[in-house]
């Protein structure tokens, strides 16, 4: 959804029309404060009107790490809660997330996250690697000390012959339960004239790799 910072209290948001749904809510958070959400309301309406009262939480600090134990400035970092869709990591990399809230870290590699109010784990992306975590007991939340990409390279035969311009897909998951939070990765590749191909990219654990056969 489209984001906006409002001050004095006040907001005002444009109606912004889809073909997809015709319910919408708002959300509202300020640092501090728990976030609170609207009631739904139509988008053929001629307006809506809200009145947000925010009640005092305590927020969900975090340090993101480089694996050297240094901090990682501008790393992204999802809060992925439970019951929502996994958040996707396709190709190292997470594309438009509409289900899990984004941030970045300061230059000390710091950031916040409002509390999401049910079970959550936070990850991390960057360049430098990926790392996740849960709340300890206490409420703390460990330092996030990202892992170093892996690689994964082979070659591929179908039978007895060498695999040549055949995908190459990866998939692994964080959690063999529905309900708790996930992180979901994927990636994909082709391999050449000789059956070789590269993975980049690739988080440090269990995954599968196989080749993509196309079913119409």
């Amino acid at each position: 959804g489209t984001q906006r910072s409002f001050s004095d209290g006040q907001y005002q948001c444009p109606m912004q029309h889809s073909p997809y749904t015709r319910l919408y809510v708002l959300r509202a958070e300020a640092d501090g404060y728990a976030p609170s959400v609207s009631p739904p309301f139509d988008q053929d309406s001629d307006g809506f009107a809200y009145d947000f009262k925010l009640a005092g939480a305590t927020w969900i600090q975090g340090v993101v790490r480089t694996p050297e134990g240094q901090p990682a400035a501008n790393a992204e970092v999802f809060l992925v809660t439970a019951g929502q869709s996994p958040l996707m990591v396709e190709n190292g990399y997470v594309q438009e997330e509409r289900n899990a809230i984004r941030v970045r870290t300061d230059n000390d590699g710091r950031f916040q996250l409002s509390p999401p109010g049910k079970p959550f784990l936070v990850a991390a992306v960057d360049n430098w690697g990926y790392a996740q975590t849960s709340p300890e007991p206490t409420g703390v939340l460990p330092d996030l000390v990202l892992a170093p990409w892996a690689r994964i390279e082979g070659t591929m035969y179908i039978g007895s012959h060498l695999a040549t311009k055949a995908k190459v897909q990866l998939w692994g998951d964080s959690s063999v339960q529905f309900d708790p939070p996930r992180v979901m990765f994927e990636a994909n590749t082709m391999t050449d004239d000789t059956g070789h191909f590269l993975l980049n990219r690739v988080p440090v654990g269990d995954v599968s790799v196989g080749r993509w056969i196309c079913v119409n």
